[in-house]
């Protein structure tokens, strides 16, 4: 493909539960009594810990070889700097990195976007140890024909 990189279609990619297993770092940061302790599982020093899914790593490299990679993950602000050398440590490829507050900001980022795919685990909600299928946002997809890939391989 001879097109320029900032020609090259877009596929967006999240990062929880798709290609950083985000459950130990969950499960490190449950307090006596059984609740996720929000700071702690939201602070820099735990996120950088997260492992690499296998297998990840590898697929975005090829995928980056004919698509730029948006990276779209609903991770609080103050993790943009540690989020973004989290992927550079992993040597994921990075043409785009945008957190939102919201799993369901995510949508206007994909509209916007227009990207060939987007790539996610499609649940929210992983702090309250029981996660729930994002039912809405797989409708607004079909709805938007927003292609999308429901990425399962890191069950909680």
């Amino acid at each position: 493909m001879n097109l320029e990189r900032n020609q090259l279609p877009i596929v967006v990619v999240d990062i929880d539960n798709t290609v950083a297993n985000q459950n130990p770092r969950i499960m490190r940061s449950i307090n006596n009594d059984g609740k996720v302790n929000l700071e702690k599982v939201n602070s820099p020093e735990e996120v950088i810990l997260d492992e690499v899914i296998e297998g990840s790593q590898e697929a975005l490299k090829i995928i980056s070889k004919e698509y730029r990679i948006f990276w779209l993950t609903a991770r609080k602000e103050h993790l943009t700097e540690v989020t973004h050398k989290w992927l550079t440590l992993h040597k994921f490829p990075i043409d785009n990195l945008v957190l939102v507050e919201r799993f369901s900001d995510k949508l206007h980022y994909l509209e916007k976007w227009a990207p060939k795919l987007f790539i996610d685990d499609l649940e929210y909600d992983h702090f309250s140890l029981s996660p729930k299928k994002a039912t809405i946002m797989i409708e607004n997809l079909l709805e938007k024909n927003i292609n999308f890939y429901k990425f399962e391989g890191c069950s909680s």
